[in-house]
């Protein structure tokens, strides 16, 4: 039964909006989601080691996306240097 509540845990803490760094937060948090005591005791550090590996940060996002546009940009640039276009 642990695993369960620690894998909803986790699950109701990336969709809150709160620091998971703090620890005092998460558990007030989880206290307002009606967990109970033995289970906040329990599983709350496994269940926010889970919701940080798994919660991906804007920057995270924004880096991949610029990496797909530069190999993009890489690959054109290369296709363009083997075939050149032909001027009509």
């Amino acid at each position: 039964m642990p695993k369960v509540t620690t894998e909803q845990m986790a699950a109701d803490l990336r969709n809150l909006k709160i620091d998971l760094n703090d620890e005092v937060a998460v558990i007030r948090a989880l206290q307002g989601l009606r967990y109970s005591a033995g289970d906040i005791v329990c599983c709350s550090a496994e269940a926010t080691e889970l919701a940080k590996r798994s919660k991906k940060n804007l920057a995270s996002i924004v880096g991949d996306g610029l990496a797909m546009v530069a190999i993009g940009a890489v690959w054109l640039a290369w296709y363009c240097v083997l075939c050149p276009p032909v001027a009509s």
